[in-house]
């Protein structure tokens, strides 16, 4: 009996072994599917502010998501500012990889903000959200645009008017080199 009872327990701790060996593999099957899908807002951001009320770009990672289409919102967790998500386009496709966005008075000057790409049927369900950022008074100068190497390269300033956010005005820029 001690022989058949070693044999058993040897068993099953085998097919115990076995049974995390598996689950061991379909987490980390899981976790290559999940990071190939991973959805990142890469502008706005810390370092990629936005300009009030002016001609500002939304850029995202469309090469390495499956989503095909999400609902755009913008936050700020001080409800002085904003009092909940605010939707900015309510269905944005995956292969435009960037959005030229004209934001209404409705943006006040402010940090904290963060846009989240949510799922276009259930905006509670966020699927990528933005560094935080911040959105600075009309005329400030925009953030230095990205050379092909992606060191900042010239700082732009500008304006922009528009009665409404479906505006194609473009805003007065001057570039300066810099060094």
């Amino acid at each position: 009996t001690l022989g058949v009872l070693l044999h058993v327990r040897t068993y099953s701790f085998s097919s115990t072994m076995f049974g995390l060996k598996s689950v061991f593999s379909f987490v980390a099957l899981w976790v290559a599917i999940v990071s190939a899908q991973q959805l990142t807002i890469t502008e706005p951001s810390s370092d990629r502010w936005w300009v009030a009320q002016s001609i500002n770009t939304l850029r995202w990672n469309c090469e390495q998501t499956t989503y095909t289409n999400w609902t755009v919102l913008i936050t700020n967790p001080d409800v002085t500012i904003l009092s909940g998500p605010l939707a900015l386009i309510a269905i944005q496709w995956n292969y435009d990889c960037s959005k030229t966005i004209t934001p209404g008075e409705q943006l006040k000057p402010a940090t904290g903000y963060v846009m989240q790409f949510a799922n276009a049927l259930n905006s509670t369900d966020v699927w990528a959200s933005s560094q935080p950022f911040e959105v600075k008074a009309v005329g400030s100068t925009y953030p230095p645009e990205y050379t092909s190497t992606g060191v900042p390269g010239t700082t732009a300033t500008g304006t922009g008017s528009s009665s409404s956010s479906n505006s194609t005005s473009a805003p007065t820029a001057t570039a300066t080199a810099s060094s």
